[in-house]
């Protein structure tokens, strides 16, 4: 029954955040490739990586955004400073 599950779902689409791709591993849904950032070794990604490598799914690495020029701090810093620079 799994197997007629994955042939019939053959849209194409893009599943992002930990808990969503980890459903979808446990659903049986059919997922092609894997994007993982590199350096990421936390309990839910390990979970992920590892239900991946059981329904064989091609798994890769990719690596960290480059921070962009004078966008050092985390999103939560830099939006407080625009809301500072917009009271001036």
């Amino acid at each position: 029954m799994k197997e007629e599950y994955r042939e019939e779902n053959t849209t194409s689409s893009r599943i992002e955040g930990r808990h969503s791709v980890l459903e979808a591993l446990r659903a049986g849904s059919l997922i092609e490739r894997l994007f993982v950032q590199k350096g990421c070794q936390d309990g839910p990604v390990l979970t992920i990586l590892r239900e991946a490598k059981k329904a064989d799914v091609i798994r890769r690495p990719v690596p960290r955004p480059r921070q962009q020029p004078g966008h050092d701090c985390g999103w939560q810093d830099c939006s407080r400073r625009l809301r500072e620079k917009a009271r001036h």
